[in-house]
């Protein structure tokens, strides 16, 4: 059944003519004019005909989505009528069901801010890439859905009737999800929520809208590292120098996006992953919790355990449940981002036991055992009674005997 929605009161319209205005006899009432009682002549300023399961306005002074109608123009599901100042909302019952709830594809690449979301700042808009409608952010926000009441009316059944929210905060624009079927923004799936920033394009079902906003000058110098003074010439500040750690491995982003290829270092032998300031990988996206995951290395390997995060860790696609071994080239994901674990650097385990050197014979243990019963064998020797001075060899002895020889013959004068 057709309505007509004022504020919080909806107006079912019966087949035939049905009157707006302030009379007992409109099907439509609107509120009294501020101006006093309304005008006789006036109790019917507008009429909507339904005839044949479609509905059609007309009316001196009224406007169709912006529009004066100048003649019976049809209403479809979400049009706005402005009427004597007071905007309705045309819908259709029918319309109105349950959303059709669509399988989401888990690996599909997950939105992240844009470079421009930095600096978008005022005259937040969306722009129809169907019939460049522009729709722009209120300060009460933008919201899209089935639900006439929406800003931006949308009539598909896998449309949530109040699909996204389009908000300015003191950072920017947020884009906030609270869909069945999820939104896109720039191709990549939102996570409950998502930074805007000029020329992202936002696709809710077949529908797709471009967002504009304005630049902020104060935002980009904002951006950019402020410099000390040190001397003639101006540098950034710098933390002193570390001594550098040992690399143990690196996680790489695999998802599709300004991410892609992004590297996080692993120099502990246990890493905490998550989004929180206080981790050793801080990966800053919504489905990360703010503790989420651990990597320990330990004696055969590294290991991985999730640390109760509300989105899960997955390995090979697998939700992780306790620990698990991960080995070169193990596709991780911590909520909807993806990585490739690679381990570098030497195994060295936490405990400080020695490690084997490949390539380095060790000792013979035959070898040393026969070496020992030599040297206990000599231990066990008795000493010579021989002094060291006197071992000498062959030769020496004869030379002596020529000489004692030669003694005697001097002594005896020769004679024999």
């Amino acid at each position: 059944m057709p309505f007509l929605q004022l504020r919080d009161s909806r107006y079912p319209l019966r087949e035939g003519v049905n009157r707006i205005g302030w009379g007992a006899e409109a099907e439509v009432r609107l509120p009294a004019p501020a101006e006093g009682p309304a005008e006789p002549q006036a109790a019917a300023v507008a009429t909507v005909q339904v005839a044949g399961g479609g509905a059609a306005l007309s009316g001196a002074a009224v406007r169709l989505n912006g529009v004066s109608v100048q003649e019976p123009t049809p209403l479809l599901h979400g049009d706005s009528v402005q009427v004597a100042g007071w905007e309705l909302r045309f819908g259709d019952e029918a319309l109105l069901g349950d959303t059709v709830p669509l399988s989401i594809d888990q690996d599909a690449p997950i939105a992240v801010p844009s470079p421009a979301a930095a600096t978008s700042r005022g005259g937040g808009r969306l722009v129809s890439q169907t019939d460049g409608r522009e729709y722009p952010v209120g300060v009460d926000g933008l919201m899209i859905g089935r639900d006439p009441t929406c800003h931006v009316v949308v009539s598909r059944p896998d449309v949530s009737r109040r699909h996204l929210t389009i908000r300015e905060t003191p950072a920017g624009y947020l884009l906030l999800d609270t869909s069945t079927n999820g939104v896109l923004v720039n191709g990549a799936r939102v996570l409950t929520e998502v930074p805007l920033g000029r020329g992202d394009t936002i696709r809710v079902g077949l529908e797709e809208f471009r967002f504009h906003a304005d630049r902020s000058e104060a935002a980009v110098a904002a951006a950019v590292p402020q410099l000390a003074s040190t001397g003639t010439f101006a540098a950034a500040r710098r933390p002193a120098p570390k001594a550098p750690e040992l690399l143990l491995g690196t996680l790489e982003v695999r998802n599709e996006g300004p991410s892609k290829g992004t590297r996080y270092e692993l120099r502990s032998p246990r890493v905490d992953v998550g989004r929180g300031l206080h981790n050793d990988v801080v990966i800053a996206d919504e489905s990360v919790s703010d503790s989420h995951a651990k990597l320990q290395l330990r004696e055969d390997g590294w290991y991985l355990s999730d640390l109760g995060s509300t989105n899960g860790t997955y390995v090979g696609g697998e939700r992780l449940q306790g620990d698990m071994k991960i080995v070169a080239g193990s596709d991780l994901r911590f909520g909807g981002v993806k990585v490739v674990f690679r381990p570098s650097g030497p195994t060295a385990r936490p405990s400080g036991e020695t490690r084997v050197i490949v390539g380095v014979k060790g000792p013979d243990p035959k070898r040393a055992a026969e070496r020992l019963k030599e040297l206990a064998e000599h231990a066990t020797e008795e000493p010579s009674l021989v002094p060291a001075a006197s071992r000498l060899t062959p030769w020496l002895w004869l030379v002596l005997l020529a000489l004692v020889a030669l003694v005697l013959w001097a002594v005896t004068g020769g004679e024999p």
